[in-house]
């Protein structure tokens, strides 16, 4: 049985049991990365198929250092066109981190959680934040 949702969890279950047609999702996700396909995959969504692209740096670490976010944000080209044959409707870095603190541009198109974050704070009139993180404070500079 899929978890209680709430907040954009029970948004995005909403619209896909609203969904007339599949909606098709790309995600860039980090070569390392296995948590998105598990926890996606609970939502239990019917109408929503999550595409997986891995990004892998040229470092092919894992490091958590701007290096490794940076490196991400490069292979994204590559990732990007490994979906091509499929008709997306939208397609998202599934990296918070790499996805808010710069480096390489992204493709055109590609959507972070930063870019939705600052669309709904603008959408609001949000004027001021609050940020709590897990990182350390030498990650947050």
């Amino acid at each position: 049985m899929p978890p209680p949702l709430d907040g954009t969890l029970a948004t995005l279950a909403a619209v896909d049991a609203a969904s007339d047609r599949t909606v098709r999702a790309g995600l860039l996700l980090p070569w390392a990365n296995v948590a998105v396909e598990t926890e996606l995959a609970r939502l239990g969504l019917r109408h929503t198929v999550f595409h997986h692209a891995r990004l892998v740096p040229a470092s092919r670490t894992t490091a958590i250092d701007a290096s490794f976010w940076h490196g991400l944000r490069e292979a994204s080209a590559q990732a990007l066109d490994s979906l091509s044959h499929i008709p997306l409707d939208a397609v998202m870095l599934a990296c918070t981190s790499a996805g808010f603190t710069g480096g390489p541009p992204l493709p055109g198109g590609v959507r972070t959680a930063f870019d939705a974050l600052v669309q709904a704070l603008a959408a609001t009139g949000t004027s001021r934040v609050v940020l709590v993180t897990p990182y350390r404070p030498t990650l947050l500079r």
